[in-house]
């Protein structure tokens, strides 16, 4: 769809995260145009989801997302070195900055979840877990903003984790007791849910409290369970 000078492209997504910044934005560049398609250029962090295709992004599409950069990711087949790498290298994503403990936190916990789960009996399974990727952007255009006429998202939010599903973006937020900042944060969610993104709270205290054992309560089937069922891959990462 075209609007002006603006050109819409629908079921593709390009989402920074990580250490990328809010202007950032801008070094993600039209590399090239062909017969056969486009090609973009990312000097930034950021995730690439054609919507279309239905697939959900995996710890198995792990490198895809995150690159090799130095690769020091463990050789053969041992599933938890793994997953340790892959836990390690999101961390290294998180800004330093800003990432609470508890964010730190909710990672540990999900990994621990992940290699200790009940229903999965074949190791290589392990990697059809969700990928989740750190300090997520997310662009969204506000319905309130009646002076504005355009389709062009005006409103960036960061989420601490962000899972595609393969159908879904779900947002897991860390949040504390205090209500200060409420006002934002519903507009935020609001906006965030009419861009058909589920937006899932977690309290400092509940992790604290709960630990791992939150997982399952809190978080869709579609992050807790729903992978479990996929096809065992027949290789690590790579």
């Amino acid at each position: 769809m075209r609007l002006g000078n603006i050109i819409e492209i629908t079921d593709h997504l390009i989402l920074p995260f990580g250490t990328a910044k809010k202007f950032d934005l801008q070094k993600i560049t039209l590399a090239a145009v062909a017969a056969n398609g486009i090609y973009l250029r990312a000097d930034i962090p950021c995730v690439y989801i054609n919507v279309a295709e239905k697939k959900p992004h995996r710890l198995l599409d792990f490198f895809s997302v995150f690159g090799r950069g130095r690769d020091s990711s463990p050789k053969g087949d041992d599933v938890t070195a793994m997953l340790n790498f892959i836990h390690q290298t999101i961390t290294q994503h998180m800004p330093t900055e800003t990432t609470t403990p508890y964010e730190a936190a909710f990672l540990n916990h999900y990994f621990e979840f992940v290699k200790d789960h009940p229903f999965i009996k074949e190791p290589f399974g392990r990697y059809n877990a969700l990928l989740p990727i750190p300090q997520m952007q997310l662009y969204v255009h506000d319905v309130l903003d009646f002076g504005r006429w355009s389709f062009e998202p005006n409103n960036n939010f960061r989420v601490d984790f962000g899972f595609w599903t393969g159908t879904k973006l779900i947002a897991v937020e860390m949040d504390g007791n205090n209500p200060e900042g409420y006002a934002g944060d519903v507009r935020r969610d609001r906006l965030l849910r009419r861009a058909d993104v589920d937006v899932v709270h977690i309290l400092n205290t509940e992790i604290d409290k709960h630990g791992r054992d939150l997982m399952v309560p809190l978080l869709p089937h579609s992050i807790t369970f729903d992978w479990t069922e996929a096809p065992v891959p027949e290789r690590p990462p790579r």
